[in-house]
């Protein structure tokens, strides 16, 4: 009766750039001792007696790996896989944090034409707020037409003769973060 055949299976594990791909050679009706020729495919190939090994990958691709088995008896096999070696993805760095502005609130009361409507504002940066001293000027546009600058004032007032609808538009200029920042805010009123 004639001996089996002889043969020799080859399973790797799919892996990415720079990882050790693993390798299983298993023997079928071989006669020990057996030797094992190595090729991974990517002209790197290794010899040794142990039916496992590993390899790493430096360029992604489909590799042919093979393993030739020798067996006690000079018998020899070829077990044949396909390696897919994956690029290493990279996440896309994170978007830049915004640096640190001057951010204004503007509150104002609206009173009746011809009666003074009242405003205040805070200043802060960076979420946090600011002392009224670290302002050096705000510019005030009541929406009217008139335009005030109080150096430093975190208050404005304004007469405005009509009713009607305005915008007031603060800008203000502030010490902050080691030099001078500038923030606005705006506010609708409506006058009755």
């Amino acid at each position: 009766m004639p001996s089996p055949a002889f043969a020799v299976s080859l399973s790797a594990t799919s892996d990415t750039v720079g990882t050790a791909t693993r390798f299983t050679a298993t023997a079928f009706n071989g006669i020990a001792p057996v030797t094992i020729a190595w090729g991974f495919g990517d002209g790197q190939t290794f010899s040794g007696p142990t039916l496992t090994t590993t390899h790493t990958y430096l360029t992604a691709g489909v590799y042919p790996a093979t393993a030739t088995i020798t067996d006690g008896t000079g018998r020899t096999a070829v077990g044949r896989a396909s390696v897919t070696v994956n690029a290493v993805v990279v996440p896309p760095p994170p978007p830049p944090t915004p640096p640190p502005s001057l951010t204004v609130t503007l509150g104002c009361v609206p009173a009746a034409h011809g009666s003074v409507t009242g405003c205040n504002l805070a200043s802060a940066f960076g979420g946090t707020r600011l002392p009224s001293d670290a302002i050096v000027s705000v510019d005030w546009d009541f929406g009217d037409g008139r335009v005030v600058v109080r150096t430093g004032s975190p208050l404005g007032a304004n007469t405005y003769l009509q009713a009607g609808s305005y915008t007031v538009v603060v800008r203000v200029i502030a010490i902050a973060n080691g030099g001078l920042e500038v923030g606005t805010a705006s506010q609708v009123l409506v006058i009755p």
